[in-house]
């Protein structure tokens, strides 16, 4: 019996070795299955790491790329402008006053156009000056000048003057405004150099004529000004004053009192 039962415990330790032998088998091989599957998902990022890296440095790649096509045009957009500014240049209107008269209240003015634009908006513009008086300030005016020749079934042909036209009539009419400051309101008349400023002192005055223009394919632009100078209490006779040789400067000449 005891024999029997000494036998028993035997086979039941070693079952029970039997048993941890095989759950610690299992164990290792789920630690080992475990092992392996996070390999795997560490060698996926590692994958997807190199992936990222190349492509940021495809992007990088694209970024260089985009700089330096950027500063390429850059470099093509400044050429370009200054190719523009010198077209601009090349196609500038440059006016020059060859002659004037009076003719009553009418401004006589023949204009050039030694340039490559055509030249628009031609302006006439007159200052009257006086003696120093508390009772007069100085003021400018401007008339548009037109062509007297102008056929008006041209469009712009009554202001504009085209590259290589030379010694063409335009008339315009000497207009300013003046004002005289007293203690009462301001008093504002608008004369023409034929009529001048009426005011309480006997000044002398003189009318300024300056020739504005603006060529068709550039914005600014100074415009060259012609000086006639009358006197303007009273209008100058119709007199043409003599011809001079064409000069590429304004001219301005003196025209006496009839």
């Amino acid at each position: 019996m005891d024999t029997v039962i000494f036998q028993s415990f035997e086979s039941l330790e070693f079952f029970q070795l039997d048993l941890s032998l095989v759950v610690s088998f299992c164990v290792l091989v789920v630690y080992v299955l475990q092992y392996r599957r996070q390999g795997r998902q560490l060698e996926e990022q590692h994958r997807q790491i190199q992936n990222q890296e190349a492509q940021l440095a495809a992007q990088r790649e694209q970024l260089d790329k985009q700089e330096q096509e950027l500063e390429q045009y850059e470099r093509e957009l400044a050429q370009l402008e200054q190719q523009t500014e010198l077209a601009e240049v090349e196609h500038q209107a440059h006016i020059e006053v060859e002659d004037y008269e009076f003719e009553n209240d009418r401004v006589i003015v023949l204009l050039s156009n030694y340039g490559n634009g055509v030249a628009t908006d031609l302006r006439l513009e007159t200052i009257l000056t006086a003696a120093e008086s508390e009772y007069v300030q100085p003021h400018a005016g401007e008339s548009r000048l037109r062509r007297r020749d102008a056929d008006g079934n041209q469009p712009y042909e009554g202001q504009a003057l085209r590259p290589g036209a030379q010694r063409v009539e335009f008339e315009g009419e000497a207009i300013v405004e003046v004002e005289t400051p007293t203690p009462s309101p301001k008093r504002s008349s608008r004369s023409s150099a034929n009529t001048g400023a009426r005011t309480g002192e006997s000044a002398s005055h003189s009318v300024l004529g300056g020739v504005r223009s603006t060529a068709a394919s550039r914005r600014r632009g100074t415009a060259p000004r012609a000086r006639p100078r009358t006197r303007a209490c009273r209008a100058p006779t119709a007199r043409r004053t003599a011809d001079r040789p064409s000069l590429r400067t304004p001219l301005g000449r003196s025209a006496s009192r009839a």
